[in-house]
This record gives structure tokens, sequence and C-alpha cells, in this order.
């Protein structure tokens, strides 16, 4: 039996998130519903801003996006966090490492 461990769940979650992003023709445009002053960016709203960042290379691209999706995933309190953005640095790098994934990261880029 295979185990599956805390970073396999992160991977997972974030690839699955990636894909629906590249699925989706939605990633460009987001939903055109009226928004309070306190209500949070979207995930493609926050992509977008992130891709708009001048000089920002695939690598940052990467380790923005993770950090936006776990961010969304399990609370923006974690952001500031040393662990947390330790956590974030390595996520993207084996993310970054995997050819399958790392496409799919160019892909969400493009089409932002």
């Amino acid at each position: 039996m295979t185990r599956i461990t805390n970073s396999d769940q992160v991977l997972a979650v974030i690839r699955n998130h990636l894909q629906r992003m590249v699925k989706s023709s939605k990633v460009s445009s987001p939903g055109n519903a009226a928004r309070t002053a306190k209500a949070r960016m979207t995930p493609a709203e926050r992509l977008s801003a992130l891709n708009a960042i001048d000089g920002l290379n695939d690598e940052e691209f990467a380790r923005g996006m993770v950090r936006y999706l776990l961010e969304e995933e399990l609370g923006e309190r974690l952001g500031s966090s040393a662990n947390f953005l330790e956590i974030v640095d390595r996520t993207a790098a084996i993310m970054q490492a995997d050819p399958q994934t790392a496409a799919l990261f160019r892909q969400v880029r493009k089409d932002l």
C-alpha cells in the first residue's frame, strides 16, 4: 500500500486547481456579480494581478500562484507565517520540477 503524505495532498489540491483553471474559460474573466467593498478578490483576479507584475519569471509566478491557492484553501491568515512560506517555496519547487505541472502553470499564465 502506498502512503499518502501531507505534501502529496497539497500537490493534489494545487494540481486540481490548475487543471480546473486550464479547462475553464473563466480564468481571464472574473465573475460579473457585484461585490461589496469588503469582498475578497477571486482567485482569477488575484492571479491576473500577479501576472501583471513586470519582470516576474515563471518560478516566481508559480510560487505566487501556489501561495494564493493555498491561502484560498487554508485561510489567508497563514500567509505571513514563516513556516507557511517555506512550505509554499518547497511545494512550488516540487511542482515546477514536474514537467506536466510546470506546463499547467505556463498554460494558466498564458490564459490570464
